[in-house]
């Protein structure tokens, strides 16, 4: 395989045959040179200088050319019919049949292949005595196809994509050798606290990506200055020491197989898991089918499923719980219904068929559904192996006296039921379970059990839960569908284990940790009037204060709380809610004295949106005695962007506070951001600060891709692109996105890069060029990519093909060659072959031409007529080729 580089200005060829077919279909039309209106009455006739034609063809000779096939709204592509001067139209037998594959059964598939032909040609008669109907639409130069019900194939209706779709065949190939480099750096300014100790630093962040035919090789590594940037989180205890210096965070190989939704790591690998497992990164392999991750198109969930069938051509609305999502201007036929976009729990379908002659008839059932149910036949695996990793003080650290193994297996069983088993095991532990999730009637149920063994002993674990949502219920009669019930249950015995439990604290960042044998959990929500809605929901925690202690931090005693919660917008701008309960559940290391006491509890909180991009939001909670308040902005899109935001918490119980404010730019070559960060005290004053920080940041990118390199900002996607101007527009500044969403710019300082491809989705990327000479063909002015992971491109906007030449075309005898379609190419390279057509006065125009010696072969009736057209070196846009005589130029 050899790489392949992008071209714009060299054809167009997404819709070219169907343009020059309705071209000419206009031009026949008038080539009866009519000069009055239709005859309206015999009171009144025009006098015609030529008769009016109501023929077909009128101009007495055999025309081929390419038209539209549509089977009522549905194009099933281009064919190129004969039209004779008696109006009849030769179809290819062999063509029809393959543009009518995938929408008749077998039967009429069969009895269309014995149709007779002449030739391989079959008459629009031969078709219509066959029982086909398929006509010619001579307004719009198409032909039409209305088949009956009975000769259909089954249809699918896929409201949410659940197929994966297909690659697009016009997309790129990525370059073969392309990656890129990260580089984010800046200063870190760690403020005098009460001790008077101040420091400042650099920091530098680099992340590299190379990718080799499928390999890709990514590299994380850091430089840390004096002062630490990390800032430990509320409710939590950090515990390790910062040290300055280079720390590598991650260094791997993937390998995907796409067709096979399989992608293989190696190195510092993820490791992926399910139910009761833990999921360390490890120095091994992970091998997974994750088509979540290598077809994001394709939905692999559960989704609602109905059959229904119309006998004639009818119009379907789609309505999902009284909300119209979807219309369908459907053929006659039987169909199948997928998709659907479903909210969790029951659902309320109703289909209103509306046929062509008005009859109105509708169709309603219910459908459960879950995000985490899988569909028949459908599943998804991982299996991961190695010596068990993590991050401590931004710096990668092995448990070398360790080993580490898991993996999972899910699978739908039908579109009701999914089932899942799992195995993990490390030098101490091992551990298994199975988990089967149901939707049925009366709610979706799930039932998680697992066993392990350790130094300890045997233990075991069980969690069953039960969803009943969106249901009609005590004040939801009304068919509003908005009630829920959630319950839920989970019990581990005192030995139970999980393997990579060694790893709770080797972070240095310590959470609380709860041990309990049962913990139990309800939820009960209903709507109200005006948009206010309830929920009720109660919890209690059953200690375990036997069980081995993971972390020094781990709390004893049961944990419990119950409350009530009453939301509603307040205005157009402004929601709330306020939550009244009783609890026990604080979580604050400093509160050792009542974190074991239960009192009553209130929290509120108000969310207000003063403009499209600006919200605030603020809240205060009696339990923890904590208030928060948060801000953020932002301003434009794509590039020269930028955003601000502002938070601030304060904890009476603990006496602490915390602030942070940041704003960044985003811009073509680089991004930055600048950061100031506080803990204190109280707010009392500034001898009350703990901790201040301040940071900038700048980053950019260095990528390459076939061979050139870019400056760009740091890529985040999963693939990138680099794109260049042609040497003919080098001067020019090319533009990547649309007006108001610029995405790249390529300018005197160089190409651009396009930082948030995605990838295993079909993307478009547009491209504009400011002030093109007149008539340079940019062609279809976007580049199409179906990315791989990791994946790069070099697009080059323009070509040499960028020159539109234009003139007239005479037959030997003087005359206008007049309504005929031919073809242009270089002497040099007849294979590259460019489309032009003529008006009734032998007037052409073709795009996509390049400087040289130019042959333009007209399909006459005896032979066809050749010209020649010289463009000079160094031409661009429009060129004017004059009046042209079959070979040469008079």
């Amino acid at each position: 395989m050899t790489s392949e580089r992008a071209h714009f200005g060299t054809g167009r060829a997404r819709a070219g045959p169907r343009r020059l077919a309705r071209l000419l279909a206009s031009l026949i039309a008038v080539s009866a040179d009519a000069v009055g209106l239709a005859q309206v009455g015999r009171a009144q006739e025009p006098v015609y200088a030529k008769p009016v034609s109501s023929k077909l063809n009128s101009t007495g000779r055999a025309l081929t050319m390419a038209v539209p096939m549509r089977d009522g709204p549905q194009a099933l592509g281009d064919i190129v019919v004969r039209i004779n001067p008696d109006d009849s139209v030769l179809i290819p037998k062999a063509v029809l049949l393959e543009r009518l594959a995938s929408t008749l059964d077998e039967p009429a598939l069969r009895k269309l292949s014995a149709t007779a032909d002449r030739n391989g040609q079959v008459t629009i008669a031969d078709l219509t005595a066959a029982g086909f109907d398929i006509a010619f639409n001579a307004a719009a130069f198409e032909l039409v196809f209305a088949g009956s019900a009975d000769q259909r194939a089954v249809g699918d209706l896929s409201i949410g994509r659940r197929a994966a779709p297909s690659v697009n065949p016009n997309a790129v190939r990525p370059a073969l050798f392309a990656g890129y480099l990260n580089v984010i750096t800046g200063i870190d300014h760690r403020w005098g606290d009460v001790s008077g100790v101040a420091a400042t630093s650099a920091r530098v962040d680099l992340q590299s990506v190379f990718r080799f035919y499928n390999i890709v090789l990514e590299n994380e590594v850091a430089f840390d200055g004096l002062v630490d940037t990390y800032q430990c989180p509320v409710g939590a205890l950090c515990a390790y020491d910062h040290a300055a210096g280079f720390k590598r965070q991650r260094s791997r190989l993937v390998y995907d197989i796409p067709d096979q939704q399989l992608r293989l790591q190696f190195g510092d690998a993820d490791s992926l898991g399910t139910g009761f497992q833990r999921t360390p990164d490890v120095l091994g392999v992970t091998l997974e089918k994750s088509p979540r991750k290598l077809r994001p198109g394709e939905s692999i969930r559960s989704t609602g499923r109905s059959s229904f069938r119309i006998e004639r051509p009818s119009d379907v609305e789609v309505i999902v719980n009284g909300a119209s999502v979807q219309r369908f201007r459907l053929r006659a036929g039987t169909y199948n219904l997928s998709d659907l976009p479903l909210a969790s729990g029951a659902n309320e379908v109703q289909l209103v068929i509306t046929d062509e002659v008005g009859e109105r008839r509708s169709l309603s059932f219910t459908s459960f559904f879950d995000a985490t149910m899988l569909g028949a036949g459908r599943s998804e695996w991982a299996l991961s192996g190695g010596v068990p990793s993590h991050l401590r003080d931004n710096e990668r650290v092995y448990r070398r006296d360790e080993a580490f193994g898991t993996g999972f297996y899910r699978y739908g069983i039908n579109d009701s039921m999914a089932g899942e088993a799992h195995l993990q095991a490390d030098s101490a532990v091992a551990m298994g379970g199975l988990g089967v999730f149901a939707m049925l009637p009366w709610g979706l149920f799930g039932v998680h059990g697992a066993a392990s063994h350790g130094p300890g002993g045997g233990g075991v674990a069980a969690n069953v839960t039960w969803d009943l949502i969106n249901i009609n219920g005590l004040f939801s009669g009304d068919g509003a569908l908005r009630e829920s019930i959630r319950l839920g249950a989970e019990y581990r015995s005192t030995q139970f284990r999980a393997p990579g439990e060694f790893l709770t604290t080797e972070t240095g960042i310590l959470y609380p940790q709860y041990n309990y044998w049962l913990r139990l959990h309800a939820a009960y929500s209903v709507p109200f009037a005006n948009g206010i809605s309830a929920t009720l929901s109660g919890r209690y925690q059953f200690a375990n204060d036997a069980a081995m202690a993971l972390s020094p931090y781990t709390l004893k005693g049961d944990r419990f709380g119950a409350d009530l919660t009453l939301s509603s917008a307040l205005t157009p701008t402004v929601s709330g809610s306020v939550v009244i309960g009783y609890s026990n559940e604080s979580y604050l290391f400093a509160d050792t004295s009542a974190r074991d006491q239960a009192e009553f509890r209130v929290m509120a909180r108000l969310y207000w949106r003063p403009a499209d991009n600006a919200h605030i939001a603020t809240g205060y909670d009696t339990l923890n005695r904590e208030a928060s308040v948060s801000a953020y902005t932002h301003a434009g899109r794509g590039i020269d962007r930028w955003d601000a935001s502002v938070d601030v918490n304060t904890h009476s119980r603990s006496d602490q506070a915390a602030a942070t404010a940041s704003a960044g730019y985003y811009g073509n070559r680089f991004e930055t951001r600048v950061l100031h960060a506080g803990d204190f005290d109280s707010f009392g004053g500034r001898a009350n600060a703990q901790d201040q920080r301040s940071s900038a940041r700048i980053g950019t990118s260095i990528a390459f891709a076939d061979g050139t390199v870019a400056v760009g900002a740091p890529i985040r996607g999963n693939a990138f692109a680099i794109v260049t101007p042609h040497a003919s527009i080098a001067d020019k500044t090319v533009i990547v996105g649309t007006g108001d969403d610029v995405r790249a710019r390529a300018d005197r300082f160089g190409p651009a890069v396009v930082t948030d491809l995605p990838s295993y989705v079909n993307a478009t990327i547009p491209v504009d060029v400011a002030d093109l000479p007149l008539g340079y063909s940019l062609g279809a002015g976007a580049f199409d990519t179906h990315a791989p992971y990791r994946g790069g491109y070099r697009f080059e906007v323009g070509s040499d093909y960028a020159v539109t030449a234009f003139g007239v075309l005479l037959l030997p005898d003087g005359t206008p060659l007049s309504l005929l379609s031919g073809t242009a190419h270089p002497t040099a390279a007849p294979n590259k072959q460019v489309v032009l057509f003529t008006n009734a006065s032998g007037k052409f125009s073709a795009d996509g031409l390049a400087p040289g010696r130019w042959i333009i072969e007209m399909a006459t009736d005896d032979a066809p007529q050749r010209y020649e057209i010289s463009i000079p070196p160094g031409t661009k846009g429009l060129y004017r080729a004059g009046t042209l005589k079959p070979a040469g130029r008079s």
